[in-house]
């Protein structure tokens, strides 16, 4: 593996949906297995998990605020 060996699958609008440690071999011999887009984690300084946004070459956190706490009986 290069880099660091973790990918993000980012969809269209950047954002994370999940976070693997795979080689990009992996990912191009596996399309089935790895559907959409993979970027490869630079460095483990920007680890992001789901929810982040990649963005200008980098991964983003979520913002602090704007998304509804759910207490477990309700729906977003």
């Amino acid at each position: 593996m290069s880099g660091t060996g973790y990918f993000a699958q980012v969809e269209s609008d950047g954002l994370v949906t999940d976070v693997r440690r795979v080689s990009a071999e992996r990912i191009a011999a596996n399309p089935d297995l790895y559907l959409g887009v993979w970027i490869e984690v630079p460095d483990m300084a920007q680890y992001p998990a789901a929810g982040w946004v990649w963005a200008d070459g980098v991964f983003m956190p979520p913002p602090a605020s704007g998304l509804p706490v759910l207490d477990g009986d309700e729906t977003a």
